[in-house]
């Protein structure tokens, strides 16, 4: 396998290059994939970032998108990438410990039907509140938006009883700081909390199937940068979430580990930035 360092050609003008770059903010997998000529099927992972403060100060490239690739063979350079290529082979032994960030797009199943956690998190406690509240008899509620408009219109102390009594302690931890907050920002917090410990979860179990286990969860791990990426080009409503998540694991599988996660990547979204996991000593 390969890890490559892929960057705008520095020998074509910043400004002229963004343009070509943005366009293509959706299908970026396309402008890679003809980095492998020949390929007929993706066998690669990739991650977008923008060039940070570690590039020369005079760098055309700075600002503009940096990709990390994980591949079966080397990609080459053409007219707008060029690639900095190095082996990737590594050697890891159980009980190893890494720390770790990744972009995933973490889902969840349910009566067949493929959901995004954190909305999905979000939605089934929301549902919880409103039973709690005893509100699901007293109005229509369908969507996420629905049950969170019946839970903000219930009375505000017992909201706040009902939310200590739906969170755990980590939560309750976080919603300390809200006491003088409003109580639609006290839901929001327990939103956001009970969506990174979905996340947490999801990567628990992950953990089990790919060979490895999260560690120091609660000074290290971290979620941020969800967002909504749309598809047009798969169709009107074509989208995907993703989250970006940073954490330290053990390995207990080292062969499971580097096959199954390092190269085949983790979660869904491959082919659009998901799934490469960057991990260092």
């Amino acid at each position: 396998m390969y890890f490559s360092k892929v960057t705008p050609n520095p020998a074509l003008n910043a400004t002229s290059i963004a343009p070509v770059i943005a366009v293509h903010a959706y299908s970026v997998h396309k402008l890679l994939w003809d980095l492998f000529q020949g390929e007929q099927k993706r066998d690669f992972l990739f991650r977008e970032e923008l060039a940070d403060e570690q590039m020369a100060e005079k760098t055309p490239v700075k600002g503009l998108p940096v990709f990390y690739v994980v591949s079966r063979r080397p990609p080459a350079s053409n007219v707008l990438f060029q690639t900095e290529t190095k082996a990737y082979a590594p050697h890891l032994a159980s009980g190893d410990i890494l720390n770790f960030r990744i972009r995933a797009n973490p889902t969840v199943t349910r009566a067949g039907k493929r959901h995004d956690l954190i909305m999905d998190s979000q939605y089934q406690f929301l549902r919880r509140l409103c039973d709690g509240l005893n509100l699901t008899e007293e109005t229509v509620l369908r969507t996420r938006a629905d049950y969170k408009r019946a839970v903000l219109s219930a009375n505000p102390d017992q909201l706040r009883c009902c939310l200590s009594e739906q969170v755990n302690d980590t939560a309750q931890e976080g919603l300390q700081h809200d006491r003088t907050a409003g109580i639609r920002e006290v839901l929001d917090t327990a939103l956001s909390i009970n969506a990174d410990i979905a996340v947490q979860r999801w990567f628990e179990k992950a953990g089990q199937r790919l060979g490895f286990e999260l560690i120091n969860v609660q000074d290290s791990f971290s979620v941020s940068r969800y967002e909504k990426h749309v598809l047009p080009e798969k169709g009107a409503s074509a989208e995907y979430r993703s989250v970006d998540v940073a954490g330290e694991l053990q390995v207990s599988d080292p062969t499971l580990f580097v096959s199954q996660c390092l190269y085949a990547g983790m979660g869904r979204a491959k082919a659009f930035g998901c799934g490469l996991m960057l991990v260092k000593r």
